[in-house]
C-alpha cells in the first residue's frame, strides 16, 4: 500500500517521502502527512486554539440568582 501526503501529494517510499513519478500502479493508495506538512498542519490548529475568542457567559436562572 502507497502513503500519500494529503497535502503536498508526496509518496512515502520506505522511510523517506518523495515526489510521485507519475505511475501509479494497482497499489492501494492511504493518505496521511508527510513530516513538513503535519508540522505545518499542527502549528495552525496551535495557533487556532490559542486565538480563539472567550466562550460567552452564560446568565444564571433567575431561580439560582443569590438574592440581594
Amino acid at each position: 500500500m502507497q502513503i500519500q501526503c494529503c497535502v503536498c501529494r508526496k509518496i512515502r517510499e520506505g522511510g523517506a517521502w518523495a515526489a510521485p513519478t507519475g505511475e501509479q500502479g494497482d497499489e492501494a493508495v492511504s493518505h496521511g502527512y508527510c513530516p513538513i506538512c503535519a508540522a505545518e498542519a499542527f502549528a495552525e490548529m496551535r495557533g487556532r486554539l490559542h486565538h480563539k475568542p472567550p466562550p460567552e457567559r452564560i446568565q444564571p436562572h433567575a431561580a439560582t440568582r443569590p438574592r440581594s
